[in-house]
Formats: C-alpha cells, structure tokens, sequence
C-alpha cells in the first residue's frame, strides 16, 4: 500500500520494482558444489569404486568437509552437472 501511495501518479507502479528474494537460502554454494563434482570425479576415476551420492557423502567425509551435504543435495548437484548415469534396467522374467 505505501507504494502505491508513494507512486500512484505512475500507472506502471507494481512494475517498477522487483520483489524477487536477493539470495536464496536454500542454493548450494558453489565452493560446496565443487566439492561435490571432485569427489565424484576422483570416484569416478576408479574403475572398481562405487560413485553413488553415499559414496560422495564418503569421500567429502574423508576430505574433510563438515558438515556433509544431505543425500538428495548431492544428487541435485551431480544432476545438474549432467554427470548422472541412468540405471541398468534389470532383467526381467518371462511372464509364463
């Protein structure tokens, strides 16, 4: 209301100002973030290793980090990157 009063005279008065957030509370930083995609890489590099998001949370744990990003938060991440590998489809049997 005290923009509308303060600016009535321009008709374009609820355009003129945004009222998007500054920062969002809930963004992964990007020094987190990166942390996040080296591990998975030095995961990765290991043939024989696993390099699921728990597997990240592990390495991240080893290097240090504190605290260890949720699950669903690493996944995000390497999601966003485009280094998600779909899932091999399981057999099925034959429906006789």
């Amino acid at each position: 209301m005290a923009r509308h009063d303060e600016e009535s005279s321009d008709e374009g008065w609820a355009k003129s100002r945004s009222t998007a957030p500054h920062t969002s509370p809930s963004r992964t930083p990007d020094e987190l973030r990166l942390l996040i995609l080296d591990a998975r890489s030095r995961l990765t590099a290991n043939p024989r290793a696993q390099y699921g998001a728990l597997a990240v949370a592990w390495q991240l744990r080893r290097m240090g980090v504190d605290p260890v990003p949720e699950r669903w938060t690493i996944e995000r991440t390497i999601s966003a990157a485009g280094l998600a590998r779909p899932r091999r489809a399981t057999p099925r049997a034959p429906p006789w």
